[in-house]
């Protein structure tokens, strides 16, 4: 029988799934977005979650195409930042959107 992935291990799946970017357009949306419509009945935490990846990844694709590009460069790096916040098991506040 397959075991449910915890509410931390589903932190850390959203902010991979952000990467999807790199996969096909407008991934680092999409990626999140599935996991988050499958979970977000589910799991309290997941729907959260879910919910402020999606808004910062909307929030920083709209700021890169706006800057031209440099907005990419920010997002990458903010991004891997909070991959291996995720990855602690630790609860840390997560970033707040821009919008």
């Amino acid at each position: 029988m397959p075991v449910a992935p915890k509410s931390s291990d589903l932190r850390l799946y959203f902010e991979l799934l952000s990467l999807t970017a790199f996969v096909f357009p407008l991934g680092q949306i999409l990626g999140p977005l599935v996991l988050w419509l499958v979970k977000k009945d589910t799991d309290p935490l997941a729907d959260a979650e879910g919910k402020k990846v999606i808004n910062f990844n909307i929030s920083w694709t709209i700021w890169g195409i706006v800057s031209c590009g440099l907005g990419f460069i920010a997002w990458i790096v903010i991004d891997i930042i909070a991959i291996l916040k995720a990855a602690n098991p630790n609860y840390v506040r997560w970033r707040d959107d821009l919008a």
